[in-house]
């Protein structure tokens, strides 16, 4: 009796554990897919921090091994991806990033007269951290257009203020005076005029702020752009010795041409990969992710139940809520790793031989998704969240009762493919829909 209590209660913790490892594992994958892409910038950006304090001929070394090249070849690269992607914004700010480089480099290294070394980089600063800021705000809308035009305009006002005002420091005398409080440095380890912190404090927030249609790291990662350029005007300050002072000038620009390529090609593997509605992987990265895996796995097939009613009466904007709403369900409760299918169907990939335990945890999801009130948006209904959405219906339209159908399908000899699987859980879920809907149908294994 004790040892077959004990054999259950180790059962149940074994369970336990491996439901505990399955979420771990789920919540990784989404982690990854949403902020996995800003790692390697913000890896860059800390190793060329700490590369010249434990290897201090790195910087000089850029300039001895002929890279001094390396960040107009990073912006290039850059503006060329822009330009090939439709990400216009990328290239602009590359090219913005290129002519305060060319101004900051020039006045600082080339003719380094003391009058114009400060204003070449208080230029620099003022042109292309509020440039970059606003390039993001307005959108993507192409150059042909008013927008485009205007933000044509942006660019070569910023380019032609940086590289020509510092030939005339007496004008610039004139017009902000040698000694305003917000044009002096703030220290010597960070030697950037006190203008830059309430600039940083504008101007980063409005790169966090979301756009439709568009990748949701694509501001953070100009944001860290933003952040190597900054860097890089401290060129000229005591964390860079004197002969690393124009290597650390153009590693930073690099990395700041890096991070800006890199948000291209972040955008364009999230526009292949990422459904735009749901936010959840897309057809073809369930494709690789079934073309790597081995056979011990539960694959599970979910579709909306009436769905097409739900389009018919109350539109297609509902529907697209709908979709949202039961995909944002899935990613927080699946057992697997969720991916959208096509229409209303939704795919679950649970890997590991614990079918059983697969099925029970897919068949809590669709029951708790079935016990949900999806609210309608009335016309009154407020555009933030209430704190207290239960407290009334002001604002709803009423709601609508969401179910799905769910086809679950494993193989317990390991001889079926993963595609197999999924024609399996096909089946299923047909009998299921058949069956009556709002439940499970399983097959390819025996319940234990």
């Amino acid at each position: 009796m004790q040892t077959h209590r004990a054999a259950k209660y180790k059962n149940t913790g074994v369970a336990l554990t491996a439901a505990m490892n399955r979420k771990l594992l789920v919540s990784i994958f989404n982690r990854s897919t949403t902020l996995g892409p800003l790692v390697p910038p913000i890896l860059l950006l800390g190793a060329l921090l700490v590369l010249p304090r434990a290897m201090p001929g790195f910087a000089s070394w850029v300039d001895e091994a002929g890279l001094r090249y390396l960040p107009w070849l990073m912006l290039t690269v850059a503006v060329a991806l822009g330009f090939a992607f439709g990400q216009t914004r990328i290239s602009l700010s590359a090219i913005l990033v290129a002519a305060a480089t060319y101004s900051v480099e020039r006045f600082l290294f080339h003719e380094p007269t003391l009058e114009a070394q400060a204003p070449a980089i208080l230029l620099a600063l003022l042109c292309v951290l509020p440039g970059m800021a606003l390039l993001y705000l307005f959108g993507e809308k192409g150059l042909l257009t008013e927008h485009g035009a205007l933000r044509i305009g942006i660019v070569i006002l910023g380019c032609m203020v940086m590289t020509w005002l510092p030939n005339h420091p007496d004008m610039l005398r004139s017009l902000w005076g040698r000694y305003a409080p917000l044009l002096r440095t703030i220290s010597d380890g960070f030697a950037l005029p006190k203008i830059v912190v309430p600039q940083l404090l504008v101007c980063l927030p409005l790169l966090v702020i979301g756009k439709r249609q568009e990748s949701p790291l694509l501001g953070p990662l100009m944001g860290i752009a933003m952040l190597f350029f900054v860097l890089a005007m401290n060129c000229r300050t005591t964390f860079w010795e004197a002969s690393q002072q124009h290597g650390g000038l153009m590693l930073m620009i690099s990395g700041g041409g890096a991070a800006l390529a890199w948000a291209v090609l972040e955008g364009a593997w999230r526009n292949a990969n990422i459904d735009e509605l749901t936010q959840l992987p897309a057809r073809r990265a369930l494709k690789r992710h079934l073309a790597r895996m081995g056979p011990d796995c539960t694959i599970a097939l979910m579709d909306i139940d009436h769905f097409k009613k739900v389009n018919d009466r109350h539109g297609h904007d509902v529907g697209d809520q709908v979709l949202r709403f039961v995909a944002s369900h899935i990613r927080k409760h699946a057992p697997g790793i969720a991916y959208r299918y096509g229409g209303e169907e939704f795919v679950i990939v649970c890997e590991g031989d614990d079918h059983n335990g697969h099925a029970e945890a897919l068949d809590e999801m669709r029951e708790q998704l079935g016990s949900l009130k999806f609210r309608l948006r009335g016309r009154a209904r407020p555009r933030r969240r209430p704190e207290n959405p239960e407290s009334g219906d002001a604002g709803s339209a009423g709601t609508i009762h969401v179910t799905a159908s769910m086809g679950v399908a494993a193989d317990e000899n390991g001889d079926l493919s993963p595609q197999e699987l999924i024609k399996l859980a096909d089946k299923a879920l047909y009998r299921a829909k058949k069956a009556g809907r709002d439940r499970l149908s399983r097959t390819g294994w025996k319940a234990k």
